[in-house]
């Protein structure tokens, strides 16, 4: 159980790449082939999340995308697939937009 909250802006930047090729590795034909790729890699996908949002926090929701911080807590924890995918690309945009 995440012991705090963070929002998006207090995060530190840390280079989208390895997001990105995840993603690359996930992309199916298709979005059930999507959610496959993701649950038969959960266990790497929740390791490269956790280069962006550690273990004890979990994302706290904020504009401009109230929804994604549900996307990215219950991928993180493995309790809803569904939404990983988006809750993946809205964090590369993120550190892309805040790149130093």
């Amino acid at each position: 159980m995440p012991e705090a909250l963070v929002r998006y802006i207090d995060l530190p930047y840390v280079d989208p790449q390895p997001l990105n090729d995840l993603l690359s590795r996930l992309r199916g034909s298709s979005y059930q082939e999507t959610l496959q790729n993701i649950t038969d890699n959960i266990t790497t996908v929740t390791e490269t999340m956790r280069l962006y949002v550690p273990a004890h926090a979990s994302l706290m929701a904020t504009a401009p995308h109230p929804e994604a911080e549900g996307w990215w807590n219950n991928c993180a924890n493995q309790s809803y697939i569904g939404g990983c995918y988006d809750g993946i690309t809205i964090m590369v945009e993120f550190m892309q937009y805040h790149a130093p």
